[in-house]
């Protein structure tokens, strides 16, 4: 923000893992808020090579590249605090990735929702507890996968 530089960096990742605390309540605002224009500024100052000292700067963070598939990390974890958001999240069954994307791609960024992997605690305790999970086949009938319950699998009927 003082000499006008720009510092541009790419990363791979797996997955995108994305903050739900606050006001967020779906998926699309968590993708929103990860991508927002956020200022450096106090104890969080850029640290610019051309002015060679800590500078107020705003980082934004964009997806260059669609993946084939998209694993998105949903941050239940309270900073500083113990215990997990249990909160809901309302997420799509088909997400346009391209308002979040920066550039253009020969990929596709729309994805369809085809599995949900939901951690099970108990007293709200990040560190225990059990994963279940919901997929999705062809002919759209989702189902729940437990394997504390052996050689069962749940049908769900979405109404």
């Amino acid at each position: 923000m003082k000499c006008g530089g720009k510092s541009e960096r790419q990363e791979r990742m797996m997955d995108l893992t994305v903050e739900i605390e606050g006001d967020i309540t779906t998926l699309v605002e968590a993708l929103q808020r990860f991508t927002s224009t956020e200022t450096l500024d106090g104890e969080n100052k850029y640290h610019c090579v051309r002015c060679k000292s800590y500078e107020k700067a705003k980082k934004k963070l964009t997806v260059s590249e669609a993946p084939n598939v998209l694993t998105v990390a949903l941050k239940r974890f309270q900073s500083g605090k113990f215990g997990k958001l249990n909160k809901p999240i309302q997420f799509p069954e088909i997400l346009n990735l391209a308002p979040f994307m920066s550039g253009t791609s020969d990929k596709s960024p729309i994805y369809r929702l085809y599995g949900v992997v939901v951690h099970l605690d108990t007293m709200n305790a990040a560190f225990s507890g059990h994963y279940v999970c919901y997929v999705k086949n062809i002919q759209n009938r989702w189902f729940k996968v437990d394997d504390s319950v052996p050689a069962v699998v749940d049908a769900i009927v979405v109404l």
